[in-house]
């Protein structure tokens, strides 16, 4: 078993390119705070998405992954019918707000990769994770920064206090041509063409090349 096995990504919506990128990733803990809320906000009917499960469903589908039947009203598990892979999806998680939602932290302690790709995850999830060096996996589309609000991710705040808390650093290279939100005839292939690099500290992450 790998040492980094197990993934958490706050704030991931349908970005699934990290699942396909880091095959030997075998768990991914995914939240996001649709269908009901948009961000760290408080219920607004207007920001509903309502569709957003059965567009999870069906894009789940059309990755090769089937649904598991889960009790836990707010989670829902898929795994890969080819090799395993399993996401564990909750939805309508608005971490830190709700973080005392289900069994969410519970599986957090159990990872040691860290997605970091648009949204600015709140930097205390760090504190949940698995103790130890981890990995930071990041896009080019990201700006990474210490003068968010609120105490928002803040990454390299974090890296202030532990400089060595990140083992290495992934930036995935997206194309400006894709759309996250135009998935209605995805398919893995289409992620074969977006490159990775690896980079020793986040200052070389965030090198705009």
């Amino acid at each position: 078993m790998s040492l980094y096995d197990t993934a958490v990504y706050v704030g991931a919506g349908l970005d699934f390119i990290p699942v396909f990128k880091f095959r030997h990733i075998r768990t991914f803990i995914y939240a996001d705070c649709m269908p009901n809320y948009s961000a760290n906000t408080d219920y607004h009917e207007f920001l509903e998405r309502p569709k957003f499960p059965l567009v999870l469903y069906q894009t789940m589908n059309r990755l090769g992954f089937r649904k598991v039947l889960c009790d836990e009203p707010g989670l829902c598990i898929y795994v890969n019918i080819k090799n395993g892979t399993t996401i564990k999806y909750y939805t309508n998680m608005r971490f830190p707000l709700d973080k005392e939602n289900g069994s969410f932290l519970y599986e957090v302690k159990n990872a040691s990769v860290l997605i970091c790709c648009g949204h600015a995850t709140h930097r205390s999830i760090i504190e949940y994770m698995k103790p130890g060096h981890k990995l930071f996996i990041g896009n080019n589309q990201t700006i990474y920064k210490s003068s968010l609000e609120d105490g928002e991710f803040s990454i390299d705040l974090a890296l202030e206090e532990k400089p060595d808390l990140f083992e290495k650093y992934y930036k995935i290279h997206i194309t400006n041509d894709y759309n996250y939100w135009d998935l209605e005839n995805i398919d893995p292939s289409d992620f074969i063409r977006f490159d990775i690099s690896e980079h020793a500290t986040l200052k070389d992450l965030c090198k705009r090349v």
